[in-house]
């Protein structure tokens, strides 16, 4: 493309004075760039229209009024002079002298208004269709592609569209990134009005990391030739892809050879992993897998329960009844020496041999992938199968908005998904966001930290007075995990009893109620609606649960039901000196996997009244309950 200014379609005069100030002070555009780019001034709309191949990108800048688009496109007739504009067309695609793809039309015109030749696609960075992607193929076979995007979660999307696109179709992406230290949201016109050169941009193009996605994963600590892992997190963005992604230099003549003896058949996968998952705790923490372990700030319990998971596993006693493997752990820990050692004491720990125990002050300024691979080297040394990383966010020095950001996320990470491929279950702890969330986005910052485990769990208090409680709920690749798990830790503080799903937990709640507000002699008998006013149940709640207490002798009622003899219901001695779970079987139910909420409605399949007045009552979800029925 030239970039000389002399151009046929001249419509300077068109524009308002504060257009051209803004294309001048704005856009980093010269005097010429509105005439050679063949751009127009829409008076009726007060938008600049911007000619691409095909069509006419209108940009809005008057007045908005209402939810009006900011940018909209109409199709050119093949009569209108700017039909066959000088702006980059996706033609420019199949060029080899295209130095990269940016984020919009802006600038795609201020690149190449300093000399930089560059293409852009249309309708935001989220689009990038395989036509574009074959183009580049056609083109420029296997020469990389360099994409820059803006320095934000969408230009880190769109990066990773493109590039997974542009692969799909058999070319090579490239993606660059901007330094760390620039703005959110800096682009390639943020460049050129703060000064920047065409040769810096050039350079940093240079520095483009091309992206593969082969089948198989590469788990390597050494050997990636100066590849920087933000890079390619970056590229991952919000929604890491189903394959991993390896960094491939630029320059490099090894990966060819080591890339071809990587592949695998599922034959040969399964000889490797054995016929069963190599569970440390059934469910929850697995030889060759990392879970995720997310929970309030000093209110859930997060580091208590992780202590509570040690002591089983060092001793080999089941964790709330899940069969539990004996070995070693190894420990990184965020707090200081006092705190931690109150905390060992209460969970039975203070006396183990079978911890060895990092603190986060002994190593401070270390790199995070550094102490990983010395705590697996540890871990090798004395036969431990587990690491605990506590917690992940102080560990690997994620400040301020570094958390948020998809490539910061993934680098944290990677380390630890390398310490589990050498044979290591994996347990990282993290925070959970002030105000909450479901299961795989409450964790504090991005979520591809969720992305990229492999079992999550959430620790959440149990609803009511029950400062002792916890539901653990979970989701993971493996079908043994359970979706909720009621826990209540014991007196010990360092052993956790079960007390079933959150189903079973919502029952127990209703029924405990009961008891403690239930008139307890024939003489102080009440109905159905005072019970319910004194516990502060709904009356559905009440009458389920008095149906099933009735049954299970745990309760009698007196009176017909009829007017002048109405039902009175108190407790009987069993229920007072009793356990209630003695008279009841807990048995699964058969309601389907679903994976939304209730909001306040409750599945028509769960047809057990006592099931749904608890789940009404206490929020939990149906899915998979085991529900007690008196036997």
């Amino acid at each position: 493309m030239s970039l000389s200014p002399a151009t046929p379609y001249d419509k300077d005069s068109d524009f308002p004075s504060h257009i051209l100030t803004y294309f001048e002070d704005v856009r980093a555009l010269p005097d010429w760039a509105p005439g050679f780019f063949k751009l127009g001034w829409d008076a009726a709309k007060q938008a600049i229209e911007i000619p691409i191949e095909g069509g006419l990108v209108k940009f809005h800048r008057g007045p908005r009024t209402g939810d009006g688009p900011k940018m909209w496109w109409r199709s050119l007739t093949a009569e209108d002079p700017r039909s066959r504009p000088p702006f980059p067309s996706w033609n420019d695609l199949r060029d080899p002298d295209c130095e990269a793809l940016v984020g919009g039309e802006f600038d795609a015109m201020c690149a190449i208004a300093h000399g930089v030749l560059a293409v852009t696609g249309t309708l935001g960075e989220g689009t990038f269709t395989k036509d574009w992607g074959r183009a580049v193929v056609e083109g420029r076979g296997q020469k990389p592609f360099a994409i820059l995007l803006d320095h934000d979660e969408a230009g880190d999307r769109g990066a990773l569209l493109a590039a997974r696109t542009i692969t799909d179709c058999g070319g090579v992406a490239a993606i660059a990134k901007w330094p760390d230290d620039r703005p959110e949201g800096w682009d390639i016109t943020d460049h050129f009005k703060s000064g920047g050169t065409a040769e810096q941009l050039r350079a940093l193009i240079a520095q483009a990391v091309p992206f593969v996605a082969p089948k198989s994963v590469i788990a390597e600590v050494d050997g990636l030739g100066g590849f920087d892992p933000d890079a390619v997190g970056r590229a991952f963005g919000e929604e890491p892809p189903t394959v991993t992604a390896i960094p491939v230099p630029l320059r490099d003549g090894g990966w060819d050879e080591k890339l071809r003896g990587l592949f695998t058949t599922p034959r040969e996968v399964s000889a490797q992993g054995g016929e069963t998952v190599p569970w440390i705790i059934e469910g929850l923490l697995a030889v060759a897998a990392v879970t995720e372990l997310a929970g309030k700030v000093k209110l859930s319990g997060k580091t208590t329960l992780a202590l509570g998971l040690t002591g089983a596993i060092t001793t080999g006693r089941p964790f709330a009844r899940l069969r539990t493997k004996r070995t070693r752990v190894v420990y990184l820990t965020e707090q200081g020496r006092p705190s931690f050692q109150a905390a060992l004491r209460r969970a039975g720990l203070a006396d183990s041999d079978d911890v060895v125990i990092l603190h986060w002050h002994s190593a401070a300024g270390a790199p995070f992938a550094a102490v990983v691979k010395a705590a697996a080297a540890k871990a090798k040394e004395i036969e431990a199968e587990v690491l605990i990383v506590d917690t992940i966010g102080q560990w690997a020095g994620l400040k301020g908005d570094d958390e948020n950001k998809a490539g910061a996320a993934l680098a944290a990470v990677q380390p630890l998904q390398l310490a589990a491929a050498e044979g290591l279950a994996v347990l990282v702890i993290r925070h959970a966001r002030k105000m909450g969330g479901d299961l795989g986005d409450e964790g504090r910052g991005s979520s591809a930290f969720s992305g990229a485990v492999d079992v999550l769990l959430s620790l959440r208090r149990a609803e009511g007075n029950r400062p002792r409680v916890r539901v653990l709920h979970g989701i993971s690749r493996f079908s043994e995990t359970p979706e909720t798990l009621a826990i209540e830790l014991a007196d010990d503080g360092g052993t956790y009893i079960p007390l079933g799903d959150a189903g079973t937990l919502a029952r127990s709640q209703v029924i405990d109620k009961i008891i403690a507000m239930a008139p307890r002699t024939a003489g102080e008998a009440v109905g159905a609606y005072t019970l319910a006013t004194t516990t502060g149940l709904r009356r559905n709640v009440v009458d389920a649960a008095i149906e099933e207490m009735v049954s299970t002798g745990w309760m009698e009622r007196t009176g017909t039901g009829k007017k002048g003899s109405p039902y009175l219901v108190h407790l009987t001695g069993k229920a007072t000196g009793g356990d209630y779970e003695d008279d009841l079987i807990l048995v699964p139910t058969d309601i389907p996997n679903r994976d939304d909420k209730l909001d306040g409605h409750l599945d028509p399949e769960v047809t057990d009244p006592m099931l749904r007045a608890a789940l009404e009552t206490f929020g939990r979800s149906e899915r998979d309950v085991a529900v007690a029925v008196p036997a």
